[in-house]
């Protein structure tokens, strides 16, 4: 069945080389490290690119480690008050 949602997870996305992936294994690859040389298709080792990610691996990194932290803090806040 074709997801023609693009904000489902299901939904598949190609990218530059030409391969695809689902919406959500993307956007998991693409925001997590590691980040050094931009990520490379799985099929062909080609850097990927598509217009709804357009991080450089610095911004991709800045991101994921201010989500890192933001979650460590609201951890912490729970320990606290259980």
């Amino acid at each position: 069945e074709v997801v023609s949602d693009e904000s489902s997870p299901y939904h598949v996305e190609r990218v530059y080389c030409g391969h695809v992936y689902h919406n959500k294994c993307l956007d998991t690859y693409i925001r997590t490290p590691p980040f050094q040389e931009g990520k490379k298709c799985h099929t062909c080792g080609l850097r990927i690119y598509h217009d709804k990610w357009k991080l450089t691996p610095e911004t991709a990194e800045a991101r994921w480690a201010h989500k890192q932290a933001k979650q460590r803090e609201l951890d912490e806040v729970v320990d606290f008050l259980t």
